[in-house]
């Protein structure tokens, strides 16, 4: 007996459920103007920040599975630098085929 394989169509700029890799640049953009600009003021009298930041650029792209990802956003947000509830906004939006990284 075969088993039948159905394929699923994709949609051109459909979402990518499983992909959590974005550019340094997509990353950054999910937060708002205001919301940078206070992160980068941050870093420049608060260590944690600052290491989180420094760590965001050494990177080659930006994995929001990564606990490191998760635990330094959580932070950004209990600094007040994130108004309530946009550290799971920035890490759970599903990742836009625009945003990927591809490297």
């Amino acid at each position: 007996m075969m088993l039948k394989t159905l394929k699923v169509p994709q949609t051109p700029g459909a979402v990518t459920q499983a992909n959590k890799k974005l550019t340094k640049l997509s990353f950054k953009q999910r937060m708002t103007q205001e919301e940078r600009i206070a992160v980068r003021e941050a870093a420049k009298t608060n260590a944690a920040v600052y290491d989180f930041q420094d760590l965001l650029e050494s990177a080659t792209y930006v994995d929001l599975s990564r606990q490191d990802t998760i635990d330094g956003v959580n932070q950004l947000e209990q600094a007040g630098l994130l108004a309530a509830g946009r550290a799971d906004e920035i890490l759970t939006t599903p990742v836009h085929p625009a945003e990927e990284y591809r490297g």
